[in-house]
């Protein structure tokens, strides 16, 4: 199942060994694999996305002693100190033009994996209101300063209409408009 990182920013989370709760704050991804690490608790707390017992209620439930100070997990620390984030970047194209910028995300319940991007662009944001969705296949790179997607990912705009709402046939490698 697919999960929005909106639905999951500042909710709840217990560790159910004991009194511990905190609010997600945020996500260590690992930008060679487009994988959630870890969740960010209260700033200064983590759990292991392994960790995770249940993500379904609107409580979310980690295993018995899950979660950690930060400095507990070198990864982690140096996830943290990288300072990387989907959220609120940019999407670029591999030529440099920029889609706009990243809204949410969907990951897969079961592994941490990325699989959409939802960008809100300029010229969407204008006229429809929409979102531009990027699916993980689009992407070539994690970068701290911006996520890169390959140039094909919106289709030629001669005599194709990629900004009409609600578009669900697109030519292969395109992103699909939204609204």
């Amino acid at each position: 199942m697919l999960l929005s990182a909106q639905k999951i920013l500042n909710r709840k989370i217990k560790d159910s060994a004991g009194p511990f709760e905190g609010i997600v704050k945020g996500f260590f991804i690992v930008r060679e694999t487009g994988r959630i690490y870890a969740f960010k608790i209260n700033e200064e707390r983590y759990v292991l996305f392994s960790n995770i017992k249940n993500l379904a209620d609107n409580e979310i439930a980690a295993f018995s002693n899950a979660i950690a100070p930060i400095e507990k997990d070198a990864h982690v620390l140096a996830l943290d100190r990288e300072k990387f984030a989907i959220l609120k970047n940019q999407a670029v194209t591999e030529s440099g033009d920029i889609l706009g910028e990243i809204r949410d995300f969907e990951f897969d319940d079961l592994d941490g994996q990325v699989v959409k991007y939802y960008v809100k662009t300029g010229l969407l944001a204008n006229m429809l209101k929409g979102q531009l969705i990027i699916h993980k296949d689009q992407v070539v790179a994690l970068k701290k300063e911006a996520v890169i997607v390959r140039d094909n990912v919106l289709p030629i705009k001669k005599g194709f209409k990629i900004w009409q709402k609600k578009r669900e046939v697109l030519p292969a490698g395109a992103a699909a408009a939204e609204g």
